[in-house]
C-alpha cells in the first residue's frame, strides 16, 4: 500500500498525462498541485518520483533538472483506483468481516474440541 503523498503524486500525473501518455511536467507544477499538508519539497518530490518508477507505478522517459517526461503505468492507475475504492468502503463492513472471522474460528475450535471429546470418551 502506498503512502498518501505517493497517491497524490500519482493522481497529479494521471490528470496531466491521461491514458498512459507521456507528458512534460515541471516539479514546480507538481508541487503547487500537491496539498500543503504533505509538506513536500523539491528533493523529496524527486525521491518520491524515482521511488514510484522503481515500483513500476510510473515510467520516466527523461529527467532534466526538475522537468520530467513522465507517464503513469497500469499499476499506478490500479493503485489510484484501489485507494478510491477503499475510501468508499464503510468501517461497518470492515468490522463485520473481523467479527465473522473471529466467530468462524471460535466455532471451529469449539466443534473440534467436542469431536475430540466424543472420540476420546
Amino acid at each position: 500500500m502506498l503512502d498518501a503523498k505517493y497517491i497524490e503524486i500519482l493522481k497529479i500525473i494521471k490528470k496531466e498525462a491521461p491514458n498512459g501518455n507521456f507528458a512534460l511536467l515541471e516539479s514546480e507544477d507538481i508541487l503547487s498541485a500537491l496539498p500543503q499538508k504533505l509538506h513536500i519539497d523539491k528533493p523529496a518530490l524527486k525521491k518520491a518520483i524515482v521511488h514510484l518508477e522503481h515500483l513500476d507505478y510510473i515510467t520516466i522517459k527523461y529527467d532534466d533538472d526538475g522537468i520530467y517526461c513522465i507517464a503513469i503505468m497500469p499499476l499506478g492507475e490500479d493503485a489510484i483506483n484501489n485507494t478510491n475504492n477503499n475510501d468508499r468502503e464503510s468501517p461497518f463492513k470492515k468490522n463485520l468481516y473481523a467479527v465473522f472471522c473471529f466467530l468462524s474460528a471460535f466455532l471451529g475450535a469449539v466443534l473440534g474440541c467436542i469431536i475430540m471429546w466424543l472420540i476420546l470418551k
